[in-house]
């Protein structure tokens, strides 16, 4: 699931919503947080007005979903590439 030391100098982070996907790169050390507010705020995901507690991300390829202090260079794999989905948070508490 998650790999071991990051090699990436940067990692392009990928977040799909409602048909769009939008993509930009990272530094392995940069947090969920900051990623998530960088992705609702893209106006080519159309989401209107977006508060960073009203979504989550989920990696697109697995069950998992990040803590917004996890650093996105956990998520990475050799390829220096990470892909999520953007959903709504309500759905996925407890």
């Amino acid at each position: 699931m998650f790999c071991g030391p990051v090699r990436c100098r940067r990692v392009i982070v990928a977040v799909r919503y409602n048909g769009a996907t939008i993509s930009s790169e990272f530094a392995p050390g940069t947090r969920i947080a900051t990623i998530l507010t960088w992705a609702i705020a893209d106006e080519e995901l159309a989401l209107s007005n977006p508060a960073p507690g009203d979504f989550t991300f989920k990696m697109s390829s697995e069950e998992v979903f990040p803590d917004l202090d996890d650093l996105i260079g956990r998520f990475v794999r050799d390829d220096c590439e990470v892909m999520f989905d953007l959903c709504p948070a309500d759905k996925f508490q407890g």
